[in-house]
This record gives structure tokens, sequence and C-alpha cells, in this order.
């Protein structure tokens, strides 16, 4: 459009506004007081570095969910018959976790009669972890990995205790096969007894074998029998390999919830002698074992100090050996016994919801009764590397005593520090790596609480959380000085957090991944987490509402290195995984039945209202969008999509112009293509400029776009300015 350097007193002024680039969403003031660069609303969309938006990208199956009281487990990939079996009657937690010895990540998936584990490597691996004899899981559970082993925690009973060396395989020697039992001899003891689970893989030359999970029959030495469908045959050469897979129960405390641990064991006044740093102690008939830690309780050497703390590396039946840099010498007396508790005695693992690990030490909430439900506010801090044996220091480590406050989680912070988050307050624990009795913890706030552990999310020196009045976060500044945010950082989103259902928000789920933080809500009526809360870091502001597909509910939202690289997966409450933003255009998802689902992405963006700083009326005349076409669109997908009926296809982008005082709405396109411009045979990633005729006066305008699959680079219009031409005839 001409433009025009000077202007009479009878000409409209030709003004033009817009935005050329796009960085956050700011929806809590009136849209025309927004900063060029700010959108009044963004659904499932993303704002990148080129500040551009663009709807987000779908999620696609990684494997379906649990088809729960039904026939058969339906999983993506091919079972073993034994596997395949109608005993899911639900499922109730998930999580990830990583063999240490080799780096190696897995899904893992509970169920009610044990948990199923995927790799995360594309080969398909699969296991079975059996729970212990007769136990079972019947509500929710919470699993984290401490160190090397895998903790599932049920609320009010024991937990389970899983070594995650998934790799420790014992090779097979032979098979043989008689009326459907088959007897495996391996090459080394493997320790199974009656009831265990055992994964047995790369077996050949069975007819009717099948690779994958079993239950040993019986068990003893270098030989175990499993039941099978195989054809009979004689004593056979193999080359596979077994592996052990089972969860065992971590020995609780006695009734109460809080009687000592077994007493400790002390070899008083015994002789010991040093040379070259390794010291050698007599303790007949001791009962020490490689890798237990022992105290110094007495000696008579100048430089043992009481309290000290050394490690067993050596042991025989009534002697064992530690080093230690002290002088040498023979016949020294001393007394050496376990680590002494600081509390009155130490603990098993007490019967908790959830936990978390943290400088070698398993932190859980603690409470001295079994009823469950009951306020929980205390914690107990596992000995360091050992998950089962505890300190309960009284009164050091409650929270909110006598304040009907109650813990909700926990977060490690940076270096040794414990942040405690509790209903109506937040706490900070220091010295965690160090002695328990050298524990310091300070109020940070009570103005502010949790109310869903699973969204406290640590994200460099700062830890974000849903609290009551919205989503906040609390960091350390340069001099590790905390401080904590009076306003929320969800302010910008306000009339979205109010939606939230507040009686279901304990469910939310939030994660870290691509320098974003992503909140997981039930919102409006739903029970369940049905929308997700984008907060983009590179921004510094929220980018997008991502709604999710009619009846599909996010039970976990977790990071996990796939395939070399970060992937975000998202599962359900049927069990299904989803890999999050990976679909260009649509979101495929299994709900437990049939074939998976697919639906277009509905992207939506809504700009700031256009006012050209002036409250005369306008008059709109036309509309400019730089759009572009996504990559990659539907490559590794190619469904029969279930198209929403207020969404456009894909390839299109259909825009709208809200225009204000009059109130009025317009469907803009290009020439005579009203309900929405196709972006047609663009090549990938190709530039489009729509032109659209407005045509319409008004005080103020904006911008609606809807697609699944097209960028939008800038938003602009042109518009006179009316009124300005009155002249005075006196």
């Amino acid at each position: 459009m001409a433009t025009y350097r000077t202007f009479g007193k009878l000409d409209d002024v030709h003004v033009s506004d817009g935005d050329r680039g796009f960085q956050r969403m700011v929806g809590r003031v009136n849209p025309e007081l927004l900063q060029a660069g700010n959108v009044y609303y963004s659904q499932n969309g993303r704002m990148d570095k080129d500040m551009c938006w663009r709807p987000r990208k779908g999620m696609a199956v990684f494997f379906k969910a649990q088809q729960i009281q039904t026939v058969e487990t339906t999983l993506p990939f091919q079972l073993p018959a034994n596997l395949n079996d109608s005993a899911v009657t639900g499922v109730y937690g998930t999580t990830s976790f990583v063999d240490l010895s080799t780096e190696q990540e897995y899904f893992a998936i509970a169920v009610n009669n044990r948990v199923i584990v995927q790799a995360l490597d594309g080969s398909g691996a699969n296991y079975n972890i059996a729970y212990p004899t007769s136990e079972s899981v019947t509500a929710q559970v919470n699993m984290v990995m401490a160190n090397d082993k895998l903790i599932l925690f049920r609320d009010g009973d024991t937990a389970f205790e899983f070594n995650t060396d998934l790799d420790d395989n014992i090779p097979i020697q032979s098979i043989s096969v008689s009326s459907g039992t088959a007897t495996i001899t391996t090459v080394s003891p493997h320790g199974l007894s009656n009831g265990d689970s055992v994964a047995i893989f790369n077996v050949t030359g069975l007819s009717g074998w099948g690779d994958g999970n079993y239950t040993v029959v019986t068990g003893s030495g270098s030989t175990f029998t499993v039941t099978t469908t195989a054809s009979d045959i004689g004593a056979t050469a193999q080359t596979g390999a077994i592996a052990v897979t089972n969860f065992f129960s971590l020995v609780p405390p006695s009734s109460g919830g809080f009687t000592n641990y077994t007493a400790i064991s002390v070899d008083t006044d015994v002789n010991m002698d040093v040379s070259e740093g390794v010291c050698t102690v007599d303790a007949t008939g001791h009962g020490r074992s490689t890798g237990d830690i022992v105290q110094v309780y007495a000696s008579n050497h100048n430089e043992l100090t009481v309290g000290d703390r050394y490690e067993i590396v050596v042991i025989d039946s009534d002697t064992y050996k530690f080093n230690a840099n002290v002088p040498d010498g023979n016949n020294f007396v001393v007394t050496l016994g376990g680590k002494q508790p600081v509390s009155g005695g130490f603990i098993h693992m007490p019967d908790p919801p959830w936990g978390v690990y943290h400088e070698g030490r398993l932190i859980v909430p603690y409470r001295r009764s079994k009823t469950v439900g009951d306020n929980i506010d205390e914690l107990v801090f596992s000995d360091i590397f050992d998950t089962n044996t505890y300190d309960p220091i009284i009164n050091q480590l409650r929270f909110g005593s006598g304040s009907a406050d109650k813990i909700i989680g926990v977060s490690p912070f940076i270096s040794d520090r414990l942040l405690v988050f509790c209903q109506n307050s937040v706490h900070v624990v220091n010295g965690i790596s160090g002695d328990l009795e050298d524990l310091t913890k300070f109020e940070v706030t009570r103005e502010v609480g949790c109310v869903s552990r699973r969204s406290i999310v640590p994200v460099g020196n700062q830890v974000l959380w849903l609290s009551q009045q919205g989503i906040y976060s609390v960091s350390y500044g340069a001099e590790l000085n905390l401080m904590s945010n009076s306003v929320p950082l969800s302010e910008p989103i306000e009339p979205w957090i109010r939606l939230i259902n507040w009686e279901n928000a304990y469910k939310s789920v939030g994660a870290y991944h691509d320098n974003r933080y992503f909140l997981a809500v039930p919102m409006g009526t739903s029970t369940t987490n049905n929308v997700i809360l984008v907060y983009n870091f590179l921004n510094q502001g929220w980018e997008s509402i991502d709604t999710m597909p009619d009846n599909f509910d996010i039970e976990n939202i977790i990071p996990v290195r796939f395939r070399g690289r970060q992937e975000l997966f998202v599962t359900n409450e049927v069990g299904g995984v989803h890999r999050y933003e990976f679909n260009v255009g649509t979101d495929s998802f299994s709900l437990g039945s049939g074939s998976n689902q697919n639906t277009f992405i509905e992207g939506k963006m809504v700009t700031r209202r256009y006012t050209f700083n002036t409250f005369d009326t306008k008059k709109f005349a036309r509309a400019t969008t730089v759009c572009e076409t996504i990559d990659d669109a539907f490559a590794e997908f190619a469904p029969s999509f279930i198209t929403s009926s207020s969404i456009v296809n894909s390839g299109t982008v259909k825009i709208t112009a809200n225009i204000k005082e009059p109130d009025k709405t317009i469907q803009l396109g290009k020439r005579e293509n009203p309900s929405g411009y196709s972006i047609g045979n663009l090549e990938t990633s190709e530039d489009e400029i729509i032109k659209s005729k407005i045509d319409s006066r008004g005080y103020g305008l904006q911008f609606v776009y809807e697609t699944s699959n097209v960028k939008i680079r800038s938003a602009i219009v042109d518009a006179f300015i009316l009124g300005r031409n009155t002249v005075n005839r006196e």
C-alpha cells in the first residue's frame, strides 16, 4: 500500500502496526496494553529463538496402554506367550531408571502383579520384574532410583527394592524339555528360588520356545525349572543367558514404625596393628563384611580419633582391615563398632509414600504411627549409600510442628541442601552430605506452600512448584542467599491458574526439558491432568496452554535420554507411554483399546490488540501475515486422521480478525477464500505472504490464527485513523 510523507487537514492518516516476532504469552492484562512481541493467548504453541509462533509438535505412541481387565495386555512389541496374560487389573505408577553398568535407560510401569520394563534404545528389549512372593500392588505407588537400586514405595506397606543391573547376565550351559517342563543349567550358581522371576533370552534350536520372562518352579545351585510350551528335547547346549528379575522386600521396622534397629555390633578392647596405613584388627567371630563402616569408640593410638569412621577392605573370620593415614605400630588397643545413631537407635526403612535420593541418602517422610493418611511433618534420612538404615532424629527434622502444617514434598538443591515443601510453608535443610547431628534448617517462607509434590522441579539454581496462589520459584543468588519471589511466576497467566480444579491439583506433575518447565494440571471440571502449562526460560515467559485430546489424561511427565538425545515422554493412567513433541501436526495416542487414535493439533494464537495508541476510530484496510510450512509433516506416521470440527486441515491456516467497538468478527483469506487460506503445495519451510482485505471500522483489532502445522512469522495491520479531518469554518 502506498504511503505518504505528509497529510493535509482533510486526509485520513495512514498507520501500520503489528508484530514481527512473538516471545511470550501475557493473558492477565488488557490485550491493548501488551508490548510488541507479546501475545494474548497461545494454545498448543511454541515461540523459539527465531521469534516465530508455531504449533507444538504432537505426541506419538511409544508403546500402547495396558488393556485393563481384558483378555490380554497389549504392547507395541511382540511379547512371549507367558507375558501376554489377563492378570493386569491396574496401572499404578511410571518412572524411568538407568542401568549404571551400561548407562542404558529404561521405562518402568508398575501394574498390580509386576513392573513392566522397556528399554529405550530401540531394541525392544523388555523385562517382567516380579514382586516378592504373595505381594501385589493395588494403589498408587511411587518409584525412585537410589544409586544402583530402583525403590518402589507403597504408602503404608513395606517398600520393594530392585537391583537395576539388568546386564548382569548368567550364561546358560544347557536346556532340556520334558512334558512341559524346561530344565535349565547355568554355567555358575544363579541364586534363584521357587517363585522367582527370570528373563531367558537368545535360546536357539528349541521348537515352540519363546524368549522372555518366566517364573521359577524349582531352583537351586546351577539348575532351575520353568514351565514351557516347547517340544520335548534332551539336554542341548545353549549360548543364551538369564537375568534375575526380582524385587525384594526391604526389612520393615517393627510394629509402631519406630522400634530400634538390630543392636550395633561392637568389638571392645581388641588388638590392632598398623603397617603402611593398613590397620589390621583381631576380632574373633566379628561377623563383619567387606564394605562395612566401623566407627572408633576408643583408642590408645594418638592419631586414631574417636568418632572417625573407616571402610573395611579385607576380612577373614577373625580379622578385618581398613586403611587409615596414621603412624605404624603394633598392639594398639581399640574399641570399634558400627556407626552410632544420633537418635535413640537406627530403624529400617519405614513405610513411606515416596522418597527422594540426594547426596547418597534416601530421604523419606516419617510417621510415628501406622495410620496411613495422617499428616506427616517429619523426615528421616538414610545412612549414606544404605537405603535401609535410618536415624530418626526426634524434633530436629520436624517441620510446621504445632501449626497444622504437613510435608508435601522435598527437592534436592544447590550442593548438599534440601528444600522441604509443606502445605503452608517452605524450609531449607543444610548439610545433607555430612553428619546428621550437624544438620541445620530454617524457614524460607510461610506466605506460600505447596499443593503437589510432583510439581516440584529443580532448574539450575532455582526450584519451581505449584502453590495455592499459583506457580512460584525460589533461587540462590550469586552469594548463595536464598531468595523467594513474592509475585508468582504464573502472574501473566492468572486467568488460567484460576481455572485449575484445585480439589484435584495434588495430581499435578512437572518436568524440565528443552529449557522449558512443563506442568500438567487438571483444568475446568476435569479430575485428571488434561492441560500442560509451558514456561520458556530462554524467553522468560509463558509460552503455551497445551490441551490434550478428549479422554486423554496425563499421569506422568518423564524426561529421558532416548537414542542419545534428551526426549520428553508422557504417560496416561492406563499405562500408555508417548513421545511428546514428536509428530508434526498430529497427536497420536493410546487409550488402551483398539488402534492408536489420531487427531490434528488445535494450535491457536491470539495477538495483542492493535489500537495505534489512539482512541480514535480507524478504518482497517489490510492484514498481512507472513507464514511458513513446518518441515517433515507426518514424515514418520501416516495415520487416518480424525479431524475435529473446530480445527482446519493440515497445511492450512485460518485467520480471523476480531474488531472492537463496534464488535465484529471477520474471516480473512486470500481473494475469494473467506473460511481460511490453504498454503497448498509449498516446498518445505517456504515462506508465504498472505494479504487480506479487511475494509471495516473499529477501535482496535486482534488477529486469531488457527493451524496444526503452519508457522506464523509476523502479523501486520494497515489502517486509516478517522475523525482527524474536521475543519473549523468560523
